[in-house]
């Protein structure tokens, strides 16, 4: 049944080997930036605002505040390419339109704009948030961006399957059947989405730190991100 399923995704979300995110101009010196991505159940949200706090609490005043971006690269991007949010969210969730789609829509849309166009701009719009510094990355693929970035860091949330069902069952109050479907195809969309940006597969070694939700708490998780932040002087 599994096999079926990853069939299905692959056949529905298909990652091309070719990264967008060409180096036209040198970033590694843009940053510091933190990127936060997690398997479907961690709840990244929750820390990346816990790193907000911590950080801009020791903020001197004439200094540079930190913040947290997540659905802001959406509405960014939708608002750079003079588009509804609707019409790019589909790029987050790892698809893309079939050629025929592409046709019908760019006869028949004043909204329309190609998949490449989307994607350009949402590398360009990170690419802003990335220069300007003093930013923390919730999810959007971030760290892909981040590998040719010197003065970042990459968190990465884990957790074991039956802890994250357990955890999306309560949350939205559904069966442990239904939690599992969603993780997987949760989980299958933002691998996807990386690798897409990325170009090459996701591995472990794209992160500086990963966390067990299960095992680690949050502040734990805080505390410890903080102080490499220090020791790399990124605060």
């Amino acid at each position: 049944m599994n096999n079926l399923f990853f069939k299905y995704l692959d056949n529905r979300f298909h990652i091309q080997s070719e990264s967008p995110i060409k180096k036209k101009k040198d970033i590694s010196h843009y940053g510091p930036i933190v990127t936060i991505s997690r398997q479907a159940g961690c709840s990244a949200r929750d820390i990346a605002s816990l790193f907000y706090l911590a950080i801009n609490s020791n903020v001197k005043e004439k200094e540079k505040k930190w913040k947290c971006v997540d659905k802001d690269i959406i509405l960014d991007s939708a608002q750079k390419l003079n588009l509804p949010t609707r019409k790019i969210k589909y790029i987050f969730n790892a698809q893309k339109k079939s050629s025929m789609d592409e046709i019908v829509e760019s006869l028949s849309s004043r909204y329309y704009k190609s998949d490449n166009i989307i994607r350009k701009t949402i590398i360009e719009v990170m690419k802003d948030y990335a220069e300007s510094g003093n930013t923390i990355i919730v999810g959007r693929a971030g760290v892909a961006l981040s590998q040719h970035i010197h003065r970042s860091l990459n968190i990465r949330l884990i957790a074991p399957l039956p802890w994250r069902i357990e955890q999306i069952s309560q949350k939205h109050k559904t069966s442990e059947e239904e939690a599992e479907k969603y993780i997987l195809e949760i989980d299958y969309k933002r691998r996807a989405l990386i690798e897409k940006f990325y170009g090459k597969k996701l591995e472990d070694s794209m992160f500086d730190l990963i966390f067990n939700c299960k095992s680690i708490s949050k502040d734990e998780i805080v505390r410890i991100g903080l102080d490499l932040m220090k020791a790399r002087k990124l605060i």
